[in-house]
């Protein structure tokens, strides 16, 4: 999913300018009536013999959009150019007779005759002479593997806890009997914008679904194109599991989904039987059985109904391979950072002292694949909420750390799989994986902490020189495979550390890869825009603690908040040592991790480093002679730890 600058800063643009991220990524200039946008090519993580597209654009009347798609062929052969669909402000319309040697386009899916490896999009933004012209939102692409075909996941658990959305029911029976049996998905498209805010009648809704080509009403391009034509965003994607569908739907966001099912196999269908049917979904109830809303029902009355968990995961995941229309508010909704380090900072746009350990408005730092929740937009600046990093506020309960992050450091995360890799070296080197054809991207370096998903290594992989075989495959922020060596990385233990010794000597292990790096307030990554890096205390404790996959809150007060706390005679090498104010332990200003015999490593800002100290030397008093609750050096000394 494309919606982000940061996501398509490579692409080719010609006769489009460029807006805030308030707004959208493009729009047509103002004295063209045509401008494209061609992505650069991007990788598949596997090969693949279907796509699906999907574009959002805001249509001012007299203008238009179109998507093209063009594939790389696993022998390294670039097809011609797909024309995948064509929106306007008064309808849309799919190409027909596109076939050849390579690909045939279905209506509104690809379907490629030998496996492809890559694809590159091309966004085409129209007007008439006198009119406004388009303003580009969003482009996503789907993809399905060769043996995706009735395959599927049904041992994915329900999450628990009954669920429902309410989504005004609509019948598509009661509309004009001429188009009644065929507008189920316009119909389940109207049902949606209504929960959304956005009332649309249905036959209106379905006049500017219909594609003038075929005639047909579920032209998947033309639905996501209509929602996101009301400002949303909507995209067509197959999903992979019931777990990722409830997870749409735990985030409020109802789902439109495709059923193909024969006689008998939806109980308490109102069809018998279809080979494709769209409905809107809606929640779980307390048995994990899926929620709807059927537009196919006779009445509004009847349209809300519950199917068996199986049956509906066999016509949907088995015979429909997943198919969905995801249609949003561009806020709130869960971004990562695509970038090494993004900075969190306290206002938008504000300037960066040069040369400096203190910067007032740095808040954070997040690093690669880390999950933020989007709140809003002001320019190009996004509000967000760090949703790994936690904090006790002024009304004394925990929340997520606020701030604002650059545009273009974010993507969305909607399909972002869950880690089982962690960067362990201070910064580790990525590069994209070789195929044939695909121009070459410099290497990136991320920061320790960094959490990746590893992917299956291909077999032609395997054949690469023996430099390049010490390298594991991972999935990037931009959703392609990357290459990062095997020692830069470890799994992730889960779900904790296998023992305290070994995630003790992970933490003390990666606190010291930064030993001698320069403080900085608010720092917690280990690469910048600016060499060196810089870090302070309590960023240094929670990078060297996602090594040993603990996830520990942002600043030292509220680690000291959320860490068991001990006796000095307890503390062992990874144990933390907290200072306070005398005497007020919920005012903790410094933390320090302890690496045994009476040593401690710390970021510290007086001495504008990381370094490695004896305490008896760093507190004025024999390491021995301090309790929890001592004041030396008019300071409170408290111990904790996040390891049993």
């Amino acid at each position: 999913i494309h919606s982000m600058p940061g996501q398509i800063k490579d692409a080719k643009i010609s006769r489009l300018e460029k807006i805030a991220a308030e707004e959208g990524l493009f729009r047509l200039k103002k004295n063209k009536s045509r401008g494209t946008l061609t992505s650069r090519t991007i990788a598949a993580i596997y090969p693949f013999a279907e796509l699906i597209a999907s574009a959002n654009a805001i249509t001012p009347p007299g203008s238009a959009f179109s998507l093209e798609i063009k594939i790389l062929t696993q022998k390294g052969r670039w097809s011609r150019w797909y024309r995948m669909g064509r929106f306007s402000s008064d309808g849309g319309e799919s190409v027909s007779g596109q076939e050849d040697r390579f690909a045939a386009v279905d209506v509104d899916i690809l379907k490629l005759k030998n496996p492809a490896v890559a694809f590159r999009y091309r966004v085409t933004l129209e007007k008439s002479k006198t009119n406004e012209g388009p303003t580009l939102r969003l482009i996503a692409v789907s993809y399905t593997a060769p043996a995706s075909s009735g395959s599927y996941r049904f041992d994915e658990p329900f999450m628990g806890g009954p669920v429902e959305l309410n989504v005004a029911p609509r019948s598509q029976m009661i509309e004009s009997p001429e188009v009644a049996r065929d507008i189920c998905s316009p119909t389940s498209v109207a049902m949606t914008l209504e929960f959304l805010g956005a009332q649309v009648a249905t036959l209106n809704a379905a006049q500017d679904i219909q594609d003038r080509e075929s005639q047909l009403f579920g032209n998947w391009f033309l639905n996501t194109a209509y929602a996101g034509s009301h400002g949303f965003e909507s995209f067509t994607a197959r999903l992979n599991s019931l777990g990722a569908l409830e997870r749409f739907i735990r985030s409020s966001h109802p789902v439109v989904i495709s059923l193909a099912f024969d006689q008998g196999e939806i109980s308490g269908a109102p069809l018998n039987k279809t080979r494709g049917h769209l409905l809107v979904v809606t929640g779980f109830d307390v048995h994990g059985n899926v929620m709807v809303n059927d537009p196919a029902a006779p009445d509004a009355s009847s349209v809300k109904r519950a199917y068996n968990r199986e049956q509906f995961a066999h016509a949907w995941l088995g015979r429909k391979n997943g198919l969905s229309y995801i249609i949003r508010p561009r806020f709130p909704q869960e971004m990562l950072i695509l970038t090494p380090m993004a900075s969190l900072r306290q206002t938008p746009d504000a300037p960066r002292p040069k040369d400096a350990s203190r910067d007032a408005c740095e808040e954070s730092q997040l690093i690669a694949g880390e999950r933020a929740r989007a709140l809003k937009a002001k320019g190009d600046w996004i509000a967000v909420e760090a949703l790994e990093q936690e904090r006790w506020n002024e009304s004394q309960d925990w929340h997520f750390y606020p701030g604002w992050i650059h545009s273009q450091e974010l993507a969305p995360a909607a399909f972002w799989p869950f880690p089982d890799l962690v960067v362990t070296q201070k910064s580790a080197l990525s590069r994209r994986a070789p195929i044939k054809k695909i121009e070459s991207l410099e290497p990136v370096a991320y920061s320790m902490g960094t959490q990746w998903s590893s992917l299956e290594t291909p077999p032609e992989f395997s054949k690469l020189k023996p430099a390049r075989q010490n390298n594991q495959l991972i999935l990037l922020p931009s959703f392609e495979p990357g290459f990062m060596s095997r020692e830069a990385t470890q799994k992730i233990p889960q779900p904790s550390p296998p023992s305290p010794e070994k995630a003790r000597r992970a933490i003390v292990h990666c606190a010291r890869q930064f030993l001698d790096e320069p403080y900085f307030w608010g720092g917690r990554s280990g690469v910048a825009r600016n060499k060196p890096c810089g870090i302070d205390c309590s960023g240094l404790v929670s990078l060297s603690h996602r090594c040993a996959g603990i996830q520990v809150p942002r600043n030292s007060k509220d680690q000291f908040l959320r860490s068991n706390r001990l006796n000095r005679s307890d503390v062992k090498s990874g144990d933390l040592i907290f200072l306070s104010y005398p005497g007020e332990p919920q005012k903790i200003t410094h933390v320090l991790i302890y690496t045994g015999n009476g040593r401690a490593i710390e970021a510290n800002g007086d001495a504008n480093m990381v370094r490695e100290v004896s305490l008896e030397e760093r507190l004025g008093t024999s390491w021995t002679q301090i309790d929890s609750g001592s004041v030396v050096n008019n300071r409170s000394v408290y111990f904790g730890s996040f390891l049993p």
